[in-house]
């Protein structure tokens, strides 16, 4: 008999090759993690822009420039101008020299004529800006009035207190941060308040829920709830504004004389510099904006 023939041998072990890591994706090196970010990028950017273009503020819409992001492109833009929509999403963008209206006004346009488009301009309503209005001396005259026209937008933008009052703060010392911390509080109780009808409702289940008497509640009720939003608060008309911001800025001028008297440290800072504002200097520049209405809510 004829023996079975052996079976064939195995292929040998192909021999040792040593990848270099940084040529495969599947290693997480900063170049293949920015490879595939960029190659990511071009799949979805089609889908981004198409969400975006279809997007619309609502009735109210805010622009923002950010310098810091253009810092470290290589463009001739310095400023990336964000528009966002009521629902705090980014409803459009443009990249800028400046935040000039006149350097805004190509975008604004587009995006009004976007909107018109989508048949949602008659929405808009409001808008708000760092500039507000921008020196304005007729805030229905303003250049977004005409730029958004066929939208119920009436004047110039709003500017909301917090970096109003930040305006202000920043100018102080910061080698007294109690004094700080009294600025920002009074400012901010000179152009808002927080009205009973916020703080009844949590103080009130402060009361039944934890056994607490009614003047404790309330000051839980503020501390709990109203970094939350759950406590709202509301700006003063503008003449209320104008005329506790008024008597704040007496306090502080008062406040700082007396400090200078004892030789002791003040939050007040003079101005020093043509182009650095003093605290007293920035807060009475602020008047004119606060008589024209810019720090006030639109709707109660």
């Amino acid at each position: 008999a004829v023996p079975p023939a052996a079976p064939p041998a195995p292929p040998a072990w192909p021999p040792w090759h040593f990848a270099k890591y940084s040529d495969s994706l599947l290693h997480p090196t900063a170049a293949n993690i920015r490879t595939s970010k960029l190659e990511y990028y071009k799949i979805y950017k089609p889908f981004l822009i198409g969400d975006i273009v279809r997007r619309s503020p609502g009735r109210a819409a805010s622009s923002d420039g950010t310098f810091r992001i253009m810092g470290r492109t290589k463009s001739d833009g310095e400023v990336l101008v964000l528009i966002i929509g009521e629902e705090h999403s980014i409803v459009g963008w443009f990249v800028t020299r400046s935040e000039s209206w006149e350097e805004l006004r190509p975008g604004l346009t587009a995006f009004r004529d976007r909107l018109e488009r989508l048949g949602t301009l008659e929405q808009l309503a409001a808008w708000w800006s760092d500039r507000c209005c921008d020196g304005c001396l007729d805030v229905t005259k303003h250049v977004l009035v005409q730029i958004m026209h066929g939208s119920r937008i009436w004047r110039a933008p709003y500017k909301d207190c917090f970096h109003g009052i930040n305006g202000v703060t920043r100018t102080g010392d910061e080698g007294v941060p109690l004094q700080k911390s009294e600025l920002g509080t009074g400012l901010f109780r000179a152009v808002r308040e927080i009205p009973d009808s916020e703080v009844d409702p949590p103080a009130n289940y402060l009361i039944r829920a934890k056994k607490m008497n009614q003047g404790v509640a309330r000051v839980e009720a503020l501390n709990k709830y109203r970094k939350s939003g759950i406590i709202r608060n509301r700006t003063y008309q503008p003449e209320t504004q104008l005329r506790r911001w008024k008597a704040e800025t007496k306090k502080w001028v008062d406040k700082a004389e007396a400090c200078r008297r004892e030789g002791v440290r003040c939050v007040v800072r003079p101005q020093t510099a043509r182009r650095v504002m003093g605290t007293i200097e920035a807060m009475t520049a602020a008047e004119p904006h606060i008589a024209r209405g810019c720090w006030c809510d639109p709707w109660p």
